[in-house]
């Protein structure tokens, strides 16, 4: 090779080398942009503006001004946006310390209003993070939620239901199954001693436990939670029949029972029972007619797609002939 070959080839090793730490010493420093600027302006008089407030507040809370002291934490938490984990524990053991307060004067109405605030705030903040899709962070604050929601006597079985599914989803989320199925389990013990029959919250609940079973493939868990759901949801529908046929309490319970037979009929096929299953989508199908209007099937799974389920069934089970029957009948669905 000449020599002048040789001397371009190391210069242009040493150019590719020296543009190559010219962009990463870009991308290291680079340069606030005019949005990220503003940004970085606003969170910082945001932090400032809660600190103030929140300072204010703490004075508040030595001197026994708790009512005082209630509402400028309010509005340092309203003033703040996103909480930071610091600004939410600051905010939550003030007022906890409030409403030991209040529960130790016998004040339990006061001490119930500061729980309720407590429950709200950890919910409102645990659901932000939990739909950033950072379930290790909004887990604790969703559990505080439902440990809150515990201190509540009006509206504490709705909150107690909705800070646990929320503390559900988190755990799937994190593959920790186990400690899902636990979370409902308590639950479900829970509303069998307090819920009324014609309360959906009981079925609700076993439908989450249900979907949970089925994430972890645990289809046999799944099929057992369903039947065990069942007769409980009939009992809500009877509780419910003297209703009016258009009346949204008794549609929501029908529409639950569609969902749960066609869930059932899922997790039948999980186990592998095709027959048990597609004997199933047969009771699916009939309770879709009796139940539905001139106008419009039930849903949410209607005649077709009660039929469009059976035949994928069947035919990933190696089953055509008990597929044949049911693409008759679907041809025959307008």
């Amino acid at each position: 090779m000449r020599p002048t070959r040789v001397l371009m080839i190391i210069l242009e090793v040493i150019l590719i080398f020296v543009a190559f730490s010219a962009l990463i010493r870009y991308v290291v420093s680079k340069p606030t942009s005019a949005r990220d600027a503003t940004e970085i302006k606003f969170n910082a008089a945001n932090a400032k503006k809660f600190r103030s407030l929140y300072d204010t507040g703490s004075k508040q809370l030595k001197n026994a001004e708790y009512p005082e002291a209630l509402a400028s934490f309010q509005e340092a938490e309203q003033s703040s946006g996103q909480l930071s984990d610091d600004q939410y524990a600051a905010l939550k053991n003030a007022r906890q310390q409030i409403a030991t307060y209040f529960e130790s004067s016998g004040r339990t109405a006061d001490a119930e209003t500061v729980y309720k605030t407590l429950e709200t705030s950890a919910l409102q903040e645990g659901y932000v993070l939990s739909r950033a899709h950072v379930p290790a962070q909004a887990l604790p604050r969703l559990q505080d939620a439902q440990q809150f929601s515990q201190h509540l006597t009006e509206g504490k079985q709705a909150a107690l239901v909705e800070s646990s599914g929320a503390v559900v989803e988190c755990f799937r989320e994190m593959q920790q199954f186990d400690d899902a199925e636990e979370n409902s389990h308590q639950m479900i013990d829970y509303l069998r001693a307090s819920s009324s029959p014609s309360d959906l919250a009981l079925t609700d609940k076993y439908m989450e436990l249900a979907e949970t079973y089925s994430q972890a493939n645990r289809w046999d868990m799944a099929e057992q939670t369903l039947v065990v759901a069942w007769p409980n949801i009939d009992q809500v529908i009877a509780h419910r029949s003297n209703l009016p046929d258009n009346d949204p309490s008794l549609m929501q319970a029908l529409f639950e029972k569609d969902l749960l037979l066609s869930w059932l009929v899922n997790a039948y096929a999980g186990e592998g029972k095709i027959e048990t299953a597609l004997a199933t989508s047969e009771a699916l199908y009939n309770y879709v007619v009796d139940h539905s209007k001139p106008w419009a099937d039930l849903g949410p799974y209607g005649r077709k797609q009660v039929a469009a389920q059976a035949i994928t069934i069947a035919l990933k089970g190696n089953r055509p002939d008990l597929a044949a029957p049911w693409q008759a009948r679907l041809a025959t669905l307008h």
